[in-house]
């Protein structure tokens, strides 16, 4: 979580690749710090932003790849291995009411799931079997991963505890 403090805190990070979802509705999360040669200096606030997650957003960081060399290793580690470009996504989230509904990505996707757990809901799809029954959803806990093809709708909420997950861009 030290790593993700210093990440919001960044000062060249900024809407949209940092970015807060409350309902339907994307939001700024930084605030005014001062003025600095003529210019505003805006700055997200690791405790505020985390005060919004716990009540009701899910934080949104978008090719979070060259800010956490983990990630970034992981990245060069898919690009290496298959003939793609890869990039990532962070998704932290406490509660379902900020979240994106059920959509499809244009690009096949690697979740990883790095805190908690976040369940998927594949409506149309069957995803997995379990003591020979068929189920359209699953649930991620610290450590699975997830690959969900181009144009599979699915549905992602969290699970009432704090759940960080990543989502590789498989393109």
């Amino acid at each position: 979580m030290s790593d993700l403090k210093d990440i919001i805190e960044r000062a060249d990070l900024a809407p949209p690749r940092l970015r807060l979802l409350c309902g339907d509705k994307f939001f700024d999360p930084r605030c005014f710090k001062g003025v600095t040669d003529g210019k505003l200096q805006l700055r997200a606030s690791y405790d505020d932003v985390f005060t919004a997650v716990y009540r009701d957003s899910t934080l949104v960081v978008d090719n979070i790849g060259p800010l956490l060399p983990s990630v970034n290793f992981l990245c060069d580690w898919v690009e290496a291995l298959l003939p793609i470009k890869s990039s990532a996504n962070l998704y932290c989230a406490v509660r379902d009411a900020g979240r994106f509904g059920a959509h499809y990505d244009q690009h096949d996707v690697l979740a990883v799931q790095l805190q908690g757990e976040k369940h998927w809901v594949f409506p149309n799809d069957v995803v997995c079997m379990e003591d020979g029954v068929a189920s359209n959803n699953i649930t991620l806990q610290v450590g699975d991963a997830l690959y969900i093809p181009e144009g599979v709708v699915h549905d992602v909420s969290a699970t009432g505890i704090l759940s960080i997950h990543i989502s590789l861009a498989l393109s």
